[in-house]
């Protein structure tokens, strides 16, 4: 993975965080938005690990919406569960594994409903026991994956106003819209944090660092360039310092509008090299990916997927989630949808589709046809369910449509 440069600016915002975590009367839920690429998820990870010094806080793993696991309210729940301690929560695990065995035995919606919302309170009760005796700090990345997953919101908001003693951290571009549904809680200090673009000297002192991790020189004239073009948005600046670093990116002096600029840094992309270039467009269109899927994708050998798989996370527009599959940083996604992919590449985006949707319907059916499957594997079918279902509907929306009847009838 490449190196980070060390946190620069944002002391304000760090300041502020602070004094709502120790000064604060009410419990802080603090909101952190702006811009795509503004380092929204780097000013989480940086108090994160701040706080990690604390030994009067049980500070939780950063929780990212990005990984499909947590797109399940459950399993937001299960993951708290297991980093507080799960012998703290044998009565939730309990009546959480007899609501598993339910939903196999094909138990009526009614019931189903009760013993999920019995589940959700046994959850609430075992965490507020263990918060009574010490304070614990949340932390919820990506939050944009709420607009397509209106209930999951819901679900979480509703139980911060069951939890007590937690100061919550929530991280996504609609930060601040979807703090105002908790604004009117008396029980929180409601704050939102809206992160600016790097200052001119923040920026320059940015390269600088970035110059001494990739042992790339950029030239004062095209350093005095990106400042003024990346707007103060740390994905470009890694952008045209990794471009840079391979050898690319020499059309930048030339370059002076703004979205030019943007425009040119993905382009650029696609000289990087094969199959590197093929996929950077996969990961825009499919995501996230493992070794076996890039395999499938892009019609390799099994030791030239992973080989691209270990490759490709050393790029920074890369982000690697917790099982270790990869995705593009949505910044990146966005930049190559708008720039680079024309009609020309609609055949290829299909394509991709087609070859990832029977990848997940083989292994939809492979999971389906084993008994007594564990609660593992049931989540994992019902990601593979979804993930199935997106990509036959891009390529085939009345396929799509009678799919869905079918899946979920």
């Amino acid at each position: 993975m490449p190196e980070q440069v060390p946190f620069i600016g944002k002391q304000k915002e760090l300041n502020l965080i602070d004094e709502l975590i120790n000064k604060s009367e009410r419990l802080p839920l603090i909101f952190i938005g702006g811009e795509g690429g503004i380092g929204k998820s780097r000013l989480l990870r940086k108090v994160h690990n701040n706080l990690k010094t604390q030994h009067t806080l049980l500070v939780a793993d950063v929780i990212d919406f990005d990984d499909l696991n947590f797109r399940i309210f459950q399993h937001v729940n299960r993951k708290i569960a297991k980093i507080i301690g799960e012998n703290l929560f044998d009565d939730y695990l309990k009546i959480e594994s007899e609501y598993y065995q339910d939903i196999q035995k094909s138990v009526n919606y009614e019931q189903l409903e009760k013993k999920r919302s019995d589940v959700n309170e046994k959850f609430i009760e075992c965490f507020n026991r263990f918060s009574s005796e010490k304070k614990i700090a949340l932390f919820f990345d990506t939050t944009d994956h709420f607009d397509k997953e209106p209930r999951l919101w819901d679900n979480l908001r509703e139980n911060f106003v069951k939890l007590e003693n937690v100061i919550v951290f929530m991280s996504g571009r609609n930060a601040e819209r979807i703090g105002k549904s908790l604004k009117t809680q008396d029980k929180y200090k409601v704050e939102f944090i809206k992160l600016e673009p790097f200052t001119d000297n923040e920026t320059e002192e940015y390269l600088t660092e970035k110059e001494a991790r990739t042992h790339v020189k950029i030239e004062p004239e095209l350093k005095d360039k990106l400042i003024r073009l990346s707007c103060g948005k740390p994905i470009l600046i890694d952008l045209a310092v990794e471009l840079r670093s391979r050898g690319l990116a020499s059309d930048l002096l030339r370059i002076e509008g703004q979205e030019e600029f943007q425009r040119q840094l993905v382009i650029e992309i696609k000289d990087i090299r094969e199959p590197m270039h093929s996929l950077i467009l996969a990961m825009a269109h499919v995501y996230p990916l493992k070794s076996n899927m890039i395999e499938i994708l892009l019609e390799l050998q099994q030791d030239e997927a992973k080989e691209l798989y270990q490759d490709a996370k050393t790029y920074v527009f890369v982000k690697i989630l917790p099982d270790n599959s990869i995705m593009l940083h949505d910044e990146m996604r966005r930049m190559i949808k708008q720039y680079v992919f024309k009609d020309e590449l609609a055949h290829r985006l299909i394509q991709y589709s087609k070859t990832i949707a029977q990848y997940f319907f083989d292994r939809i059916e492979q999971l389906e046809e084993q008994q007594g499957k564990t609660e593992e594997q049931d989540l994992e079918l019902g990601i593979l369910k979804r993930r199935y279902l997106h990509h036959v509907l891009f390529f085939d929306k009345d396929e799509g449509i009678k799919t869905f009847v079918k899946m979920f009838d």
